[in-house]
């Protein structure tokens, strides 16, 4: 595992529990089979970065830390060929002039840019997805959802804010996650992005969940729901055949 990836799992924990002693960080490295002196030198680089503080034994994230705001800006160049082909393959899950909510996240970024059906009324949570949702033909109405924003997803992240609109449904729900782990479990790097997912998740009509193959993983970190709550997953073909079982026993799969 490059520094890089081990970094962003560090954060995303972190981030997630909010404090954890020193000793939570090293038993934390050594459930991603990282070597103790592998450890120590990241928790030197965390603190040399000021990504951390460490205080008493106790670590916590140092906020407005550029290093924190890489996340989205790095995934949005990875993987795109693939995000292309899910996002056009999502394309036709579509119900025509219909309410539908869009998860943050860069794979549902490029399904809003390959925006082919119209969209009668399109929430989101996004900052990216509400501007280029601004820019297309294809949607009648756009909402942004309020609250916190982080500017490491660009998401706005407030589960308040669903819970006073109570009469508001969806015909469908298009999510996507950071993680999709062996058990089935979509899962996300924000406690709040996940709790607001949820939310609409259980008042939407159908479930749509976009994934790229190098999503599925080891660790999770903020659960969001279990894959089976899904109707359809849509994820490349770059896989191995015990994944796709395992994949095809949980949900509908899509391969692209």
């Amino acid at each position: 595992m490059k520094r890089d990836e081990r970094v962003q799992n560090y954060i995303a924990e972190i981030k997630s529990r909010g404090v954890i002693t020193q000793k939570e960080f090293f038993v934390l490295a050594d459930s991603y089979e990282i070597k103790n002196l592998t450890a120590r030198r990241d928790l030197d680089f965390l603190l040399e970065k000021k990504i951390i503080s460490n205080h008493f034994g106790k670590i916590m994230l140092v906020k407005r830390n550029n290093y924190l705001e890489q996340t989205r800006d790095e995934k949005k160049y990875v993987n795109v060929d693939k995000k292309t082909k899910i996002a056009n393959a999502a394309n036709k899950k579509i119900p025509i002039n219909k309410v539908v909510y869009v998860s943050a996240g860069t794979t549902n970024e490029e399904f809003i840019r390959n925006l082919k059906k119209p969209i009668y009324e399109l929430f989101t949570n996004s900052l990216e997805i509400f501007n280029l949702a601004i820019k297309s033909n294809y949607v009648n109405y756009i909402y942004l959802v309020g609250g916190r924003y982080r500017g490491a997803s660009t998401a706005f992240v407030d589960k308040n804010y669903f819970q006073c609109l109570t009469q508001q449904a969806f015909d469908l729900c298009v999510l996507t996650g950071t993680n999709l782990w062996e058990d089935g479990s979509i899962y996300n790097n924000d406690k709040g992005e996940s709790e607001l997912i949820q939310i609409v998740a259980q008042r939407s009509n159908q479930i749509v969940a976009l994934m790229d193959s190098t999503k599925i993983k080891k660790a999770g970190y903020s659960s969001v729901m279990k894959l089976c709550k899904a109707d359809t997953l849509i994820i490349d073909d770059n896989l191995t055949e015990t994944q796709k079982q395992n994949l095809e026993a949980i949900t509908n799969v899509i391969y692209v």
